[in-house]
């Protein structure tokens, strides 16, 4: 399940490369959300759900790990249009 954030105008200034590192040691052979590649120490990433060009920031509500490719693919495009398009199989929801 992924959770909407809420954003109070107040940008927390916190690197996001800590939070992909521990996600993996916590969830090891974990698969990108998007295309479903497993994420390795050398592949993975932080994504924002609110890119911050729109007014996310960096907490780690508003982080999803990810492949680096897709990542990048995505860009500042919607989370929820970009995740629909690139799993076929998602089923979560979205609150």
């Amino acid at each position: 399940m992924i959770i909407g954030l809420r954003y109070y105008g107040r940008n927390v200034k916190r690197r996001t490369n800590g939070f992909a590192k521990e996600f993996l040691e916590k969830h090891p052979g974990s698969k990108c959300l998007y295309c479903k590649d497993e994420l390795t120490p050398e592949n993975i990433s932080a994504d924002h759900i609110i890119p911050v060009s729109k007014g996310g920031n960096n907490a780690k509500v508003n982080l999803v790990a990810c492949c680096k490719g897709c990542n990048g693919e995505r860009g500042d495009r919607d989370f929820q249009e970009y995740l629909k398009r690139k799993n076929k199989d998602w089923k979560g929801k979205f609150i």
